[in-house]
């Protein structure tokens, strides 16, 4: 997978923008000065895709995304009016392009943003929901697992990064393992405690028939059936339960902002005490990806109100190093570079939108060279495109021109986007003279 050309105009700032990529690089930073753009146009080409996907809600701006997908070239484009695609030049019909989808659109399209800001995240709202209702309750795998490959936009979040981790451990890569050790110090696993929470539906009893009603909150052992938690959630966690050291059902009142009065909550907490249980679980799947979906469910199903992990470090021993004692910094490295791993084999494009804002200077520095390096041992290199935004000078310093784009708006205000351009200077003696 692989961006070849992005032409955006009439997404807010974003007047006849045009964006050209080198498609020989793994890598692409779009820099420029605050409002330049630069998030407009992660938004606008996560739209597009979004859009194309799901065959509605056209985007309201004029587009065209030019990309490689092995030896096919891809065009999305409304600019004759109406949304199309086409292929080495033939326009496809809508019929034509859905029942072949895997050969016109990229398996996944990653978004991450590292503020508070969810103007990113809700673009990524609908397929998550649609995902979401199709393996809430599903017990049936093939389903299950359609839902999954159809789930092609996904939007990563800070409890990726732990699901990424204890793929890692759970499926060991010598590689992997070394760059976890050289790079941030983690040289194994140490625990984890999952804590498990009532989900909606055992919450509210207006959703479930009359003479289901009291089955969830009447019947004390229902914290340890996982509340009838169904699909890959409720497998997942009944895997956790039955190789957890002694779980235990509690209650509690978890204050999830300053606004919340702190209901009651019913919990089951579940306690992997060792890489070898950790690795017992990892059994029950087929490889790292699908253990990472497993245990994502349990997340985007509502089941899961915490997950902490501990870890041994080159300085700390002790396995009481947890997930949230990492620096802000090193937990989106983990993310970001667990999902690549994650992705591997699949033509995926990751749009990162300043995932290098806590970052110490030496990692802004080589976050690109980090990132190549993880690709090449954990992922398939010629299937992804990374394109990133950045304010920060050291991210870019080490970078060849290729892989950097610039962004500007002239005076009429129409958005400019290439490559950089230096002066030389040049003395000579003779000048001098």
């Amino acid at each position: 997978m692989r961006l070849d050309r992005v032409y955006i105009d009439g997404f807010k700032n974003l007047k006849e923008a045009e964006c050209r990529f080198d498609e020989a690089h793994l890598t692409t930073v779009i820099i420029g000065q605050n409002g330049a753009g630069k998030s407009n146009l992660i938004e606008a080409i996560v739209e597009v895709f979004r859009s194309a996907d799901l065959n509605r809600g056209a985007p309201r701006f004029r587009y065209e995304v030019e990309y490689q997908l092995h030896k096919a070239r891809i065009i999305l484009s409304n600019l004759t009016g109406k949304p199309t695609v086409t292929c080495n030049g033939k326009k496809l019909s809508r019929k034509e392009f859905d029942e072949n989808k895997e050969a016109y659109f990229p398996d996944l399209v990653f978004g991450y943003y590292s503020g508070a800001s969810r103007r990113l995240e809700q673009l990524f709202d609908s397929h998550q929901r649609r995902y979401y209702d199709a393996i809430k309750l599903n017990e049936n795998p093939i389903e299950c697992q359609e839902a999954r490959v159809a789930r092609r936009l996904f939007y990563c979040r800070p409890i990726h990064g732990i699901f990424a981790l204890l793929s890692c451990f759970a499926y060991p890569t010598p590689s992997v393992l070394k760059l976890l050790k050289e790079k941030l110090g983690v040289t194994a696993f140490n625990s984890a405690l999952a804590i498990f929470r009532e989900p909606w539906y055992a919450k509210s009893t207006k959703r479930i028939p009359k003479k289901r009603q009291g089955l969830f909150n009447e019947n004390p052992n229902m914290a340890r059936a996982l509340w009838g938690a169904k699909g890959p959630a409720g497998q997942c966690a009944r895997a956790i339960r039955d190789l957890a050291f002694h779980p235990i059902a509690v209650k509690d009142k978890p204050i999830d902002d300053y606004r919340d009065k702190g209901g009651e909550e019913e919990q089951l907490g579940a306690f992997i005490r060792s890489l070898e249980t950790l690795k017992a679980l990892a059994k029950k799947y087929k490889n790292d990806a699908e253990f990472f979906a497993a245990l994502e469910a349990t997340d985007i199903s509502d089941l899961v109100r915490d997950l902490h992990l501990w870890v041994n470090r080159t300085n700390d021993e002790t396995g009481d190093v947890s997930f949230s004692d990492l620096s802000d910094g090193e937990r989106q490295l983990l993310m970001v570079m667990g999902l690549i791993r994650i992705s591997r084999g699949k033509r995926a494009l990751f749009l990162l939108d300043e995932p290098d804002t806590h970052l110490n200077p030496h990692w802004q520095h080589s976050y690109l060279d980090l990132i190549n390096e993880w690709t090449e041992v954990a992922s398939t290199e010629s299937k992804c495109h990374i394109i990133m935004t950045s304010h920060n000078p050291l991210t870019i310093a080490a970078l060849k021109k290729e892989e950097v784009r610039v962004m500007a708006a002239d005076a009429s205000g129409k958005v400019n986007i290439g490559p950089p351009y230096t002066c030389l200077l040049y003395t000579s003696d003779a000048a001098d003279d």
